[in-house]
Formats: structure tokens, sequence, C-alpha cells
């Protein structure tokens, strides 16, 4: 572990989790130039949950990652609880060098649960589509009939997931799959709608879930509901999968931020390092912004970068640093496109079958110096190693949750994180055993959203455990209400810190948000020619994108329903969804043969 991360940038990661033994553990993790490696699991059970403690914690994590495996690290994130947004102002004090991002996968999971508190019959409906998939998934007869009727029709069996609490993708995929197979319900209801009620039981309760389950899947408005909350969920999907991706650089945070912004309309000395991220990114560098914000200029550039470069590098700029920058900009000399070999680099990685590393990319330009025209080197290779998101420790306490099990409820924490450690140490040396999805950012191909050009996926180190096997009703999805709650109890104890934190943001205030209208959707864009204001509102997103034209009319409102959102690495976000489905339905097969086999005998 030493020899593979000396020398290399990184973020750091924490965060917290209960076992089932009721162990309270506050787990970190390191990820090195997008590879994440696990550090110490900490029992804080007896301690109190303040965020001094945290820092402390936190503090010997930084002095072991700096002094004993010699990472160069950049930031620490953590989620947006309260104990830990503090312990981020506490630590930006302490170490004002270190960028303090909070986890855009939890901002996501926010957002979701805000939707589905909705009072709308597009979200009404779809605690009944999960009542349904849950009583086809619980009657092996039911199933087997509706597996017969999707060969008649489709000529192959699809299977769907349940909703899982913690996995909010898997409830917009249960939702599509349904959407998916509605012919095959309502010939299936049209044709054998008292076999159906048959498979209930014999007792009256059943029968008459049965029956009104059956009445839902008559009703056309039934249907109508759930494409149109369908529809909804999906940017959120797909924004989730983009953001809590091990190489969720700053500038993919921000561009999926943009492109919610673009469908939905409706972050921070921070929210200028998600700026630079995308202007120092050469595969988009200034055009995917506007060009009549101030905020946007080279001149206001370069004050946002040498303040930046100054607080995190702890040195001074010049004016050699200062040409180049410019240099940068206007893309001549060794910083164009040709003399930073944007195009052969991406060649090689199509080749090679990998995305474009952007920390290669930039290192590839370093000639060691640290300061001076290769202050812009170093500063772009620290940037492009923080990654605003925990995903990876939520990934790790899954891991420790299927090894600390109700019979193995005595295993230690530091026991548990070592089997972890192996686990993990093997997957990335031999392969897991089965292909991983990971999420692509930066190659040419994803700048210019082209699904036809993804990569394949790689192996993950740190696998998301997928739900296979026998289920347990404390892990099933009682309604998507429920999922609200969940979502929005997470964000209970943020509304102080993010009142404290609100300058903090990138604001989409003036926006309208997800959930406001009948429709529960209203997206409002400023026109191209609308002036931008000056101040912090020139940060609100709908100032800062070149949003594409055929998504607004003369008003400068955005289309519902406009098809695909041409905006960079969006599309390899929809594609990696679709990956995710079929992982899904891998998961589901097993399943299904079983319910089949079951109804054979019976029958």
């Amino acid at each position: 572990m030493k020899t593979h991360l000396q020398g290399r940038y990184g973020t750091g990661q924490s965060d917290g989790w209960k076992s089932i033994a009721k162990t309270s553990i506050i787990a970190s993790m390191i990820n090195a130039e997008y590879d994440p490696y696990i550090l110490h699991s900490h029992d804080v059970t007896e301690q109190p949950k303040t965020a001094e403690n945290l820092l402390k914690i936190v503090d010997a994590e930084i002095e072991f990652c700096e002094k004993v495996l010699k990472v160069i690290l950049a930031a620490w994130c953590t989620d947006g609880g309260g104990d830990c947004a503090k312990m981020r102002r506490l630590l930006k004090m302490k170490r004002p060098d270190l960028a303090t991002p909070h986890c855009w996968s939890h901002q996501i999971r926010l957002t979701v649960g805000d939707y589905l508190k909705l009072k709308t019959p597009a979200v009404s409906v779809l605690d009944t589509a999960l009542e349904i998939i849950k009583w086809f998934n619980n009657h092996s007869g039911a199933l087997a009939l509706l597996r017969q009727e999707q060969m008649k029709r489709y000529g192959q069996v699809l299977s769907f997931p349940y909703g899982w609490v913690r996995r909010f993708t898997a409830h917009y995929i249960s939702s599509d799959r349904l959407l998916e197979l509605e012919h095959a319900f309502r010939s299936l209801v049209l044709d054998a709608k008292a076999k159906l009620v048959a498979c209930a039981g014999k007792e009256r309760a059943q029968i008459d879930k049965a029956k009104s389950l059956i009445e839902q899947l008559e009703q056309p408005a039934f249907w109508c509901h759930l494409r149109e909350a369908r529809d909804h969920l999906e940017p959120l999907a797909i924004a989730s999968n983009a953001t809590q991706g091990d190489n969720a650089r700053l500038d993919v945070v921000l561009v999926t931020l943009a492109s919610l912004y673009l469908i939905y309309s409706d972050a921070s000395p921070e929210r200028d390092l998600y700026i630079l991220a995308v202007v120092l990114n050469p595969f988009l560098r200034l055009a995917p912004l506007r060009g009549n914000n101030l905020l946007l200029t080279h001149k206001a550039l370069w004050q946002m970068f040498k303040r930046n470069y100054e607080r995190m590098m702890q040195q001074r700029t010049d004016n050699e640093l200062y040409s180049t920058f410019l240099e940068y900009f206007k893309g001549v000399g060794e910083w164009s496109d040709k003399g930073m070999g944007l195009e052969e680099i991406t060649e090689l990685a199509n080749h090679a079958g990998k995305p474009v590393n952007l920390l290669e990319v930039w290192r590839s330009a370093d000639t060691h110096d640290s300061s001076g025209a290769n202050g812009l080197v170093k500063f772009a290779l620290r940037l492009f190693s923080i990654v605003p998101n925990s995903a990876g420790v939520e990934r790790l306490f899954s891991l420790m949750g299927i090894i600390q099990t109700k019979l193995r409820n005595r295993i230690g924490v530091e026991k548990s994180r070592k089997v972890v450690l192996v686990k993990a140490d093997i997957n990335r040396t031999y392969g897991s055993g089965r292909q991983e999805q990971r999420r692509h950012f930066g190659d040419k191909v994803d700048v210019l959203a082209n699904p036809e050009g993804a990569v394949p996926p790689l192996s993950n180190p740190i696998p998301s455990p997928e739900p296979t096997g026998p289920t347990t009703d404390s892990a099933i999805v009682k309604s998507f209400s429920a999922v609200a709650t969940e979502l929005l109890e997470m964000a209970a104890e943020e509304d102080t810190e993010d009142e404290e934190d609100s300058d903090d943001l990138i604001s989409v205030s003036e926006g309208v948000r997800v959930g406001q209208g009948e429709s529960g959707v209203i997206p409002h864009l400023a026109s191209p020619l609308e002036p931008v204001p000056r101040g912090a509102a020139a940060y609100q997103l709908k100032y800062l994108f070149n949003y594409p034209p055929h998504a607004m009319d003369t008003t400068g409102t955005s289309h519902e329903g406009s098809g695909e959102v041409p905006m960079p690495f969006w599309g390899q976000s929809r594609l990696n969804l679709g990956k995710e489905q079929v992982a899904y339905e891998r998961d589901s097969s097993d399943a299904a043969d079983v319910a089949a086999d079951t109804f054979d005998t019976e029958m």
C-alpha cells in the first residue's frame, strides 16, 4: 500500500456507521488518483459525537497519510451532517491548504427525498408501483404467469428488482422496468385475471389486496402518472451515478449540476474550485461557460486562480505563472490541444479501453519546479485529485455489514476492517471475478456526450455489494414515502449548519426547484442574451453555462421533454445507469428461475 500511494495526489474521506451490534464506527479512506484505499476504523460508541472528536480522528488520518503513506493530500470530504460540516470548517481553519468539499452524492439523495415528499399524483403512484413489484415477486404463481406472458410478447423474460433503502437508483430502475413491461401486464390482467387472484391465497385480505393491485394495473391513469414520475427521477438517477464514482472530480460535479439545472431549472471559496476544475480541464476549458459573465473573463478567472493557488499551494504567484495562465486559456503554444497531445492521449486511452486520466495529462507537463510556469501544473494536479464524495466509505460499510451479520455480531471493528482490507486488495490485484461498473469521465468522447464511444467497465477494488439471495423485510423498502422520510431525516440536523455554510454554495436561487408547480418540475433557464448580474449572483448556475439553444424558447424557458441533454459527462452517466440496470437484471434472474421452478412443481 505504501509503495502504491507514495507521491500520489489524494482526497481523504470519512463517514460514520452503526453496525448490527450497535457499534458506532468512524471509517476513513484515501482516494488516491481515483483508486480507493482503506485507512482505519474507529469505535466511537462511548465517545460524544462532536465535531471536535471527529476532527481529532481526521487529524490522525491526515498525519498518517502525509507522513507514513507520503500522499500529497489535496482535500478531505465528508457528508453534509451537522458534526461533519462543523468539522470541515474547523479543519479548514487549521489547514487552509486543504479543500473541504461535502459529499455531492449525499446531496443528490437529499434532493430525491425532497421530490418523494411531494403530494402529487405522480409521486403517490410510486408506492402502488412498489407494492405491485413486491406482490409479483412474493407470489411464485403470478410471477410464472408474468414470465409466460413476456415470452409470448417479447421473446424474453425481464425481471424487476425491489427498491432498496440505501440504493436510490434501484427505485428508478424498478419504475422503469415496470413501464417496460406495461403491455405484458395489461395483457395478463385482461386474459388471466382470475388466475392472478387465485395466486393470492385463500384469505380474504390477501384476495382483496390482489384485486386492488390488479385494478390499478387496469387504470390508464396509473401508467400515465408512473411514466411522469419515471421521467422526473431519471435525471436524478443519472446525476447520482455521476457523483458517486471514485473518479467524480469537481468539474464532473459542477457540470452534472448544470445538467440538472438544464432539465429542472432549477458549493465557498470552494465554489471557485468547481469553476476552476471546469476551465482547467483541457478538453473543456471555457467552451461550456457563458462568455458574457464577468465572473468568467480571463482577468476574473486569474484573480480566482490566484486566491486559491496562494491558499492551497501556500506560496505567492508571479509574472511567469500569470503569463502561463493566459497562454493556457488562449490555447497557444505548449498549451494548445496539439501541444498538450490531447488527440494522442485520447487515442491511447481508447485503444487501451480506459478513460483519459486528467492527472496523467497534467503530470506529463510537470517539470517538477515548485513555482513559476509549472505552478499551473502543480495546482491542476491538486485540483483534479479532489473527489467530492464519500461514496467509497459507504461501500466499505456495505462490505462490513456483509461480514458482521446477526450470526457473527461479535466480530470486532478492527477485525472487520482487516477482512475488508484483504478482500479489497485481492480484488484490486486479481479482480473480483465479475465485471463491476466504474464511472468513466474525462475522455474526449465524454466531453462530446457521445455514449457510443464508451469504454468497457473495469473491475472495482471495492465493489458495491449487490443484493442477492434471500432478503429480509428490513432491507426492502416498504414505500417510497419511507425512502423520502429516511433521506430527509439524514438532512434534519443539517438545517442549522447549512445556514452557516450558505455562502459556500453555488447559488441556485431565483431558479425554480424540483417539485414546484402541479407537475413537480418547472424548468427556467436564463436566455443567452440575458444580462448577467454582477457580484455573487453571477455564481448562479443559470448564468455560468452556455445551455443548448434548442432547450429554450424565445423567453429563455426550457421545454420539458426536450430529449437528450447535450452537456459534458451526461451521456456517459446515462450509459452507466443502463449498465447498472443490466446488473440488477442479472442478480434478479436466479430468483426468477427459482420462482418458476417452484410454480412448475406446485402445478
